[in-house]
């Protein structure tokens, strides 16, 4: 990658952006250290991830579909009423999330 970047021009410059780096060169860098990681250490936090990764599903779930409910009972964007139940709100989440 060096010896293409300096065989171009000289007065090009070329500067890492977070897209780059995010979407080009973290991914290798995370699977790497998924691949060597002891099976040991991941079953000792086994609990700890999975705690995690349904916290942080569920709690901000639940709080925008709240967030929607609240924003459809007041009428805060819209001009007209609707008459939005939980169920409702919590599916249209569902829905724009991709679940």
């Amino acid at each position: 990658m060096g010896l293409l970047l300096s065989l171009a021009d000289a007065t090009d410059r070329h500067q890492l952006n977070t897209r780059t780096f995010f979407f080009v060169l973290l991914p290798p860098i995370i699977i790497d250290a998924g691949h060597f990681m002891p099976t040991r250490a991941f079953l000792d936090q086994l609990g700890t991830i999975v705690l995690y990764a349904v916290i942080g599903t569920m709690v901000p779930s639940i709080l925008q579909s709240h967030d929607h409910r609240v924003t459809l009972t007041f009428d805060l964007l819209t001009s007209g009423s609707s008459q939005c139940t939980s169920r409702d709100c919590y599916a249209l989440y569902a829905y724009q999330v991709g679940c």
